[in-house]
């Protein structure tokens, strides 16, 4: 889900029709492709308010991550349902208001947005499994425990890490190896033999 979130995170804030390259990532742009109320650079940015918020741009692309989360978990079971739909709608005029007080020295409020994000939930019950689980864990396993009648995520049926995994591995492995070579060459990176077609890999 880290990568999948990615896939949002990494797109250019200057042009969201590219990524940025393997490897620096977004280090350039420092923090702020990370937060979801940094819709993009203002145009006269000052020492506090790098950013301009805004419904559309960045952070309508990130409703639509949160609203594909459901098709990436639950593949083939159709469209997201409009209780679902609804959720999140609600869900991101909530966030979004959060903007009004947004600026640098709160990391555009993203413990706020944080907070938000776990209130459909049980945030304590959240807290307390985060607590309980590491990275260390199977994925399938966590998945497992969160999704039993007492986990807190008993109403989302189970998933296969699996699953998720190949249908967006599949997918990234072809786009990066696709566009890859060309933004490292656009700015002046040297090549990643992972994706790139005229090098040898390392290994």
């Amino acid at each position: 889900m880290h990568l999948y979130g990615d896939s949002f995170a990494h797109q250019q804030m200057s042009d969201s029709t590219k990524m940025y390259p393997t490897g620096r990532g977004h280090a350039a742009d420092m923090h702020y492709p990370d937060f979801p109320l940094c819709s993009g650079f203002a145009h006269n940015p000052t020492w506090q308010d790098h950013c301009a918020p805004s419904k559309d741009g960045r952070f309508a692309q990130w409703i639509a991550y949160l609203q594909n989360i459901y098709l990436v978990v639950n593949p083939g079971g159709g469209a997201v349902p409009t209780t679902v739909s609804n959720a999140i709608h609600n869900l991101a005029a909530s966030i979004y208001a959060l903007a009004a007080d947004g600026s640098d020295a709160n990391d555009w409020n993203e413990s706020k947005v944080q907070r938000a994000l776990y209130a459909p939930t049980n945030p304590a019950q959240l807290e307390d499994f985060f607590k309980r689980h590491d990275a260390t864990e199977p994925c399938q396993l966590v998945v497992q425990a969160a999704v039993t009648n007492t986990g807190p995520l008993a109403n989302i049926p189970l998933f296969s890490c699996t699953n998720v995994w190949n249908r967006f591995a599949n997918i990234a492995r072809a786009e990066f190896k696709r566009n890859e070579p060309t933004i490292r060459q656009q700015q002046h990176l040297d090549p990643d033999p992972l994706y790139d077609p005229q090098m040898t890999p390392f290994w």
